[in-house]
């Protein structure tokens, strides 16, 4: 009670851009104290809590299970954290419940409920997280959502949340100042806290977007030759700062 929070949610598929976009405001807003509320799906609920988790904060999920039964198995390092201290996992169901479909719909309303205000970083047309936002409506909660690309199905469902009235959100202080907490300082984050780079990777990571890029495009835009640009995108890869997808395709993760 004496905390505000904030449910930070979104598809299952996501973008490389919506899940940086809720590790960027899960980061911010738990690290100015702001409890953060998800689920525990793949895509941008569980890439808020890991984002929060890693800064070294406590995080909240509720689940559509009963708690003592991780769903999905990919989320086990967010759960087995959470069950462990930091933060907590919650359910109305009995502990060893499975994951049924309407028991997912039926938590929305929980989340919602608990929080303050609610963020939907990336979400398809038609989603489940339109589900949470009626709900969230219903009880007074402010709803922001964050713009997307037009064209992009990923991102459809937030865009509409926007015209539909939702309050635009494009850095954390937009949220910070509604709970009268001084501005975040974002531009230094990666800088003080994230891993050593070497000048080479430097130069790769600069190069490299929130969208898939083919490593030859990488190599000729960082001006290096394709086995040192490998180097780096493996370099990279291990700090978690990039992602490998199929056929030589790569992106940037924070």
């Amino acid at each position: 009670e004496d905390r505000p929070s904030v449910a930070i949610i979104g598809g299952r598929r996501c973008s490389g851009y919506g899940s940086y976009a809720a590790g960027l405001f899960a980061e911010a807003l738990s690290d100015k104290g702001v409890s953060i509320i998800s689920g525990m799906a793949e895509g941008i609920d569980s890439a808020a809590l890991r984002a929060c988790l890693r800064r070294g904060h406590k995080a909240y999920a509720v689940l559509g299970s009963g708690v003592s039964y991780c769903y999905p198995a990919g989320s086990f390092d967010i759960y087995e954290a959470m069950c462990e201290g930091e933060g907590g996992v919650i359910s109305e169901s009995p502990p060893g419940a499975g994951p049924d479909p309407w028991r997912f719909v039926s938590r929305n309303r929980i989340i919602a409920g608990l929080c303050d205000a609610l963020i939907v970083a990336e979400a398809r047309k038609r989603s489940g997280t339109a589900i949470t936002v009626e709900h969230a409506l219903a009880y007074g909660r402010e709803v922001y959502a964050v713009p997307h690309r037009i064209c992009d199905a990923l991102g459809e469902g937030s865009n509409g949340l926007i015209k539909d009235g939702a309050q635009i959100i494009t850095e954390p202080e937009d949220l910070l100042c509604r709970f009268d907490i001084e501005e975040a300082d974002t531009g230094a984050w990666h800088e003080k806290t994230g891993p050593s780079l070497a000048s080479s990777e430097k130069i790769v990571y600069s190069c490299l977007d929130f969208n898939q890029k083919h490593l030859e495009e990488v190599a000729a835009v960082a001006g290096l030759s394709i086995p040192e640009t490998i180097r780096s995108l493996q370099g990279l890869e291990k700090k978690g700062l990039a992602a490998s997808g199929p056929a030589a395709y790569y992106r940037k993760v924070n």
